[in-house]
């Protein structure tokens, strides 16, 4: 069951840094399964109390739904993201399905906790000392696609790397979604996030 805001800032005043990471983690667990079972339709929510949150959003010239097939292709994401290595999915992609893959060098397991095709996507993953939670939202416009990504880290490594972390993750984030849009654009090519600074 999920705690209340105020049970949840009670519970985290008196936990250690450990503790409160897996408190937050599994509030959001929590609160994403009662909307499923509620049948609210928000879909899933990133920790806002994680050390690092990023949000980042680029217009696509391109159909949500081409976006969306793009973005859905799990097994082919290493084609056109840098620093993606090739990715396990067993199952057909649905709400529960796991998958392993890397990125930064980070070895992950995700698992889908949010799906309704050309409109969002969402997952959790862990691996390599943290936790993480990341969401698409496609919303159609006139002469294209907006697509707006959030996500959230935390464990151990991500506080104690906070700043360090930060940063590789909003480079990366603008990266996955400039090749995106290279992608959906029609354009070739890969965009690298260490290059950035010097762009």
């Amino acid at each position: 069951m999920a705690f209340s805001l105020e049970e949840l800032r009670s519970l985290l005043r008196s936990s250690s840094l450990a503790e409160r990471d897996n408190l937050l983690w599994a509030n959001m667990f929590f609160n994403t399964l009662s909307q499923k079972r509620l049948g609210k339709g928000e879909g899933m929510e990133i920790n806002l109390e994680a050390p690092v949150v990023v949000k980042q959003e680029i217009f696509i010239r391109s159909s949500p739904s081409l976006v969306w097939a793009i973005l859905a292709d799990i097994k082919s994401w290493h084609k056109w993201l840098y620093d993606v290595g090739k990715i396990e999915l067993k199952k057909p992609l649905e709400v529960g399905s796991r998958f392993r893959w890397s990125t930064l060098s980070l070895a992950m397991i995700s698992t889908i906790q949010d799906l309704v095709p050309n409109q969002r996507i969402a997952w959790t993953s862990k691996g390599s000392g943290m936790r993480s939670a990341q969401t698409w939202v496609l919303t159609p416009k006139e002469e294209g696609t907006l697509v707006v990504s959030e996500q959230s880290m935390q464990g151990l490594l991500v506080r104690l790397f906070k700043d360090r972390t930060k940063d590789a993750v909003e480079q990366a984030m603008t990266a996955w979604l400039n090749n995106l849009k290279r992608q959906a654009e029609g354009s070739k090519g890969k965009m690298d996030y260490r290059q950035l600074d010097q762009s």
